[in-house]
Parts: structure tokens; C-alpha cells; sequence
């Protein structure tokens, strides 16, 4: 492994058998912090509790072997990151997950495309809105017996710490393909989210 590249071994949320997009991204926040203008994919669904994380040099095409990518401003600087799987650990941890408790507070608005959330979640505010977009989209789109959404991009001008209100309204989609959110807090855009429906 390069000078550029560690590795990280992340947990499972609940019973899931690939690592959760949540989890990396926050993993990835703890190690960036302040990040501002992000773009954070999602490009393959991550069966391993471990991850090399790779920093790219800037206008680094995104290739093959990332499964994820993050581009963003770091402490006023271009941040380039690559994440590629490795071998699975022998023991996976796990770690609880009640998305009910982040979605149970929230209203939902199927008809107008909208759930909002006046309270602050027990999660991360990622982590919040990627549960919020799921309840979302499952009340909000007819979708096949068989698959799941899947989060696969996040864009956002910063992470907020607190908010008064959490708002994310649905915006534009290609059918299951793909479907985007808008994120606003406390009334202002920070940003959107984007799903994929996933066929198993």
C-alpha cells in the first residue's frame, strides 16, 4: 500500500451484508474534517468491512477500481479520495441501527415529494438524511417486490452541525434509475441527494 493510502475497517449497520454509505462518508468526514463543496459517489455496492482509502492528485479521473469517490475543499484545498475494497476481515463488527428512530419523528408528505424532520436525529446529519430520503421514496415510488434504494451521491456545501428543520423535497427522476432530493435546513438549500433503485 502507497505513502497516500491507508486503510480503515468499518462496521456493519444491523444485519446488512455490504458496508453502509453512511458509514464511509462519516468515516471519511472524521478523517477531513470542515469539509466544504462536496461530492461524495457511490458507484458499487461495498461487500467489506475494509476499505483502502487512496488520496488522488487533483483532476485524477475517477477509475475502475474506486467504488467510491470524494471530492470536496479541505481546509482551503482541493481533496481528491478513492475508496477501493479490500478482503473482507474474519470478523465483521456490527453496529445497531434503529432507522425508525430518525424516520418515526418525521412527516411525510408522499403526494407532495416531501419528509421533514423538526427534531434532531440520535445519528450523524448524513447518516439522517440518507434514512430520511428511503422512507422518502419508498412511500413516494411504486418499485418492484424484489431490490432495494440505494444511496449513491451526496452533494453539500458543509456538513451542518444543528438544525431547527430538516426538509428533503424530491426534485427530478429517471424512473428507478435514479432520483434526486433537494436538503434544505432550516429553509436554505444545502445541498442533494441521490438514490438508485437496486434489483436483486
Amino acid at each position: 500500500m502507497n505513502p497516500t493510502t491507508v486503510e480503515l475497517k468499518l462496521p456493519f449497520l444491523g444485519q446488512r451484508t455490504y458496508l453502509h454509505g453512511t458509514t464511509l462518508f462519516n468515516a471519511l468526514q472524521g478523517r477531513f474534517p470542515g469539509m466544504r463543496n462536496i461530492d461524495f459517489r457511490l458507484f458499487t455496492l461495498i461487500q467489506s468491512d475494509r476499505v483502502a482509502v487512496e488520496m488522488l492528485s487533483p483532476g485524477a479521473k475517477r477509475g475502475r477500481e474506486h467504488s467510491a469517490t470524494l471530492l470536496a475543499t479541505g481546509g482551503g484545498a482541493p481533496l481528491h479520495v478513492g475508496v477501493a475494497p479490500l478482503e473482507p476481515s474474519g470478523a465483521i463488527a456490527r453496529e445497531p441501527f434503529d432507522e425508525g428512530a430518525i424516520v418515526g419523528p418525521a412527516r411525510l408528505l408522499a403526494d407532495a415529494g416531501r419528509i421533514e424532520l423538526d427534531a434532531p436525529a440520535p445519528f450523524p446529519f448524513v447518516t439522517t438524511v440518507v434514512a430520511l430520503h428511503k422512507a422518502l421514496l419508498l412511500k413516494a415510488i411504486a418499485s418492484p417486490p424484489a431490490g432495494q434504494w440505494l444511496f449513491t451521491r451526496l452533494e453539500l456545501k458543509h456538513v451542518p452541525e444543528t438544525f431547527g428543520s430538516l426538509v428533503l423535497e424530491r426534485r427530478a427522476s429517471l424512473g428507478l434509475k435514479l432520483v434526486r432530493s433537494d436538503i434544505l435546513v432550516d429553509s436554505a438549500s444545502v445541498g442533494s441527494i441521490y438514490f438508485s433503485w437496486w434489483q436483486q
